[in-house]
């Protein structure tokens, strides 16, 4: 069991993520899976629902794709955190946060589409979240080329729904969101896992 701990505290050290909701453990292959499929960002506002059980969320992951022919700019993109609605235009939906824009460039994930073009979209500070409550998840194109894709995978996720315009599918966008610990609370996450293991090796001594 120490052992076990202990490498689950290095891979937490080494990954620097602590995942929370996913609709995905990994890359998704796009070609050739029936499940998935390029949805165009802009027009209407895509709403991806997820149900936390942390209490802040540092980070989103998402699957997104240059769409050729619409362009040779590549896109400038950020993610809106939503509560209270799906429809961003309700009174009741209120924004809680947006990530940093993430540039991508030309051609974004559209020459191999077997390989996921995944990017990285960060809060400047992490943001409050009520675990068991419903929150969205919305892809701006801040600039760029338009359209410009995110993957949608199927109905993998049972905790939340892909909403378009507001309205409900069956299908989740490929995402992963979480908390980015700080390092001094991944180093004594690692720490005290060694000092655990020090100190039942004793125990673990053959006679």
């Amino acid at each position: 069991m120490a052992g076990i701990f202990v490498a689950a505290a290095l891979h937490t050290l080494a990954q620097g993520f602590v995942f929370d909701q996913q609709s995905a453990t990994g890359p998704v292959p796009v070609l050739g899976n029936g499940n998935a499929d390029g949805l165009n960002i802009q027009p209407a506002p895509l709403t991806q629902s997820f149900t936390p059980s942390l209490s802040a969320i540092g980070f989103v992951q998402l699957e997104l794709a240059d769409i050729p022919g619409n362009g040779n700019n590549g896109a400038t993109v950020y993610v809106k955190l939503w509560t209270g609605s799906p429809n961003i235009n309700f009174p009741t939906a209120t924004l809680l946060g947006s990530t940093a824009p993430v540039y991508m460039p030309n051609g974004f994930n559209n020459n191999n589409l077997l390989v996921a073009g995944i990017a990285d979209f960060y809060f400047s500070t992490p943001v409050p979240l009520t675990a068991g409550q419903a929150y969205y998840l919305q892809p701006v194109v801040l600039s760029g080329d338009n359209p410009w894709d995110i993957i949608a995978i199927g109905d993998t996720y049972p905790d939340g729904q892909l909403f378009v315009g507001g309205a409900g599918f069956s299908t989740d966008l490929w995402f992963r969101e979480g908390v980015v610990p700080e390092p001094s609370s991944l180093a004594l996450v690692g720490l005290s896992g060694l000092f655990f293991f020090a100190i039942k090796k004793p125990n673990l001594t053959l006679h």
